[in-house]
């Protein structure tokens, strides 16, 4: 069940300076107060400080009794309580240890709550709040969303399963290369059959893919047309001035009106082997669509056998396409503890990469000998679960 009280005694550590005047003054006056939880989120988005010091000064009991009022709430109620102060509630977030997802959603709040309930309540129960601070400051430390470049731990444990760190990801041997952009456009344009040529080309600030049904020649006029009249299956040729010449077999229409003077244009060839000059650019009707460089990785990830995802990133100045074999679930998780959490409750998870708050399960293809041999990162790395 979900403890927000826990978010109330966090607040402590980031809010000593403003308080401990209070809480000397007010230490064994203050007494809990009946108040629905809707009343405490208002109060604490309104006033944190005086909530912390509310808190602080209850009895061990009292502090019991708040904690077991918000355990009566599931999380969609607690959801719906949090929404209508989640600015006020976000920004006091950011003076307290739980800054690290301030900016997330009152869901992913509820859910790292819920990831340290049994924290709370079992040092509530045995201690003062003050004792309660110190035993939460003192836990071993466990990474975070946001806190890349600490340490990782070498073995962690949830929920009874040891898992030990292996390498910086889990791999099963069966990963794509990483593919520049320029590659990925020009195999799209391999797998079409009537695909003749492709670039890749910025358009506006925006890199796109390009792909054409005919290709580019470098002819003058004269020589293009003299190409078309060569091939027998030619239908006719675009040209612009003053050596860009495409040839076509197929039936063409044209789009635009051809230009005044010059021999800029789309040149249709007639019955008699004439040309004549009808519009400004050829069509065929299956031109391609031009695509971004995100939308060329997901074409190219949709035609790859055993592709579940993609990446399009940028890499050292190199525009790249990532492919990635399907893990046994993806989520978004607060703490790596959590994402341990979440694979202890499958028994066909048997490792996860944390990837700084990307929680990725995988099953039994995952290889320790090639997961090892990844160099773990600021932000990465990947557990094994002990048998």
């Amino acid at each position: 069940m979900v403890r927000i009280a826990f978010l109330a005694a966090t607040t402590f550590t980031a809010l000593a300076d403003d308080t401990a005047s209070l809480l000397q003054a007010n230490t064994g006056k203050k007494r809990l107060q009946a108040a629905s939880a809707a009343q405490w989120v208002e109060d604490f988005a309104r006033a944190p400080a005086e909530v912390a010091t509310r808190v602080a000064s209850m009895h061990p009991v009292e502090q019991q009794s708040l904690l077991q009022q918000f355990a009566s709430l599931d999380a969609p109620s607690l959801v719906k309580e949090i929404k209508p102060h989640q600015v006020a509630l976000a920004l006091a977030l950011r003076r307290s240890p739980l800054a690290s997802f301030a900016k997330a959603s009152p869901s992913e709040w509820v859910s790292a709550l819920q990831q340290h309930a049994g924290d709370m309540d079992s040092a509530v129960s045995h201690k003062g709040a003050g004792d309660a601070e110190s035993a939460l400051a003192n836990k071993e430390p466990l990474r975070s969303a946001g806190d890349g470049g600490s340490a990782f731990e070498s073995s962690i444990e949830a929920k009874g399963a040891p898992y030990s760190i292996t390498g910086g990801r889990c791999r099963d041997g069966l990963e794509f290369e990483d593919v520049t952009f320029d590659a990925a456009c020009s195999s799209l344009c391999d797998s079409e059959d009537t695909c003749e040529a492709y670039e890749t080309e910025e358009e506006e600030g925006t890199w796109l893919c390009k792909r054409f049904s005919a290709a580019e020649s470098t002819l003058n006029y004269t020589q293009c047309e003299a190409a078309c009249t060569a091939d027998g299956s030619c239908t006719g040729f675009e040209f612009e001035a003053p050596e860009e010449c495409e040839l076509y077999t197929v039936a063409l229409t044209t789009e635009g009106d051809p230009p005044v003077s010059g021999d800029d244009g789309c040149h249709l060839k007639q019955d008699g082997g004439s040309f004549v000059n009808s519009g400004e650019r050829g069509r065929t009707g299956g031109e391609f669509a031009d695509l971004t460089q995100s939308e060329a990785c997901t074409a190219l990830c949709a035609q790859s056998n055993g592709c579940d995802s993609q990446e399009a990133e940028v890499e050292n100045g190199e525009k790249l396409c990532k492919r990635f074999t399907a893990s046994l679930q993806v989520h978004m998780a607060t703490t790596l503890k959590g994402c341990a959490q979440k694979c202890t409750q499958l028994s066909s998870c048997h490792a996860l990469e944390w990837d700084d708050g990307e929680c990725e399960l995988h099953g039994d293809a995952v290889n320790a000998t090639l997961s090892t041999a990844e160099e773990v990162g600021d932000n990465h790395a990947c557990y094994f679960k002990s048998t």
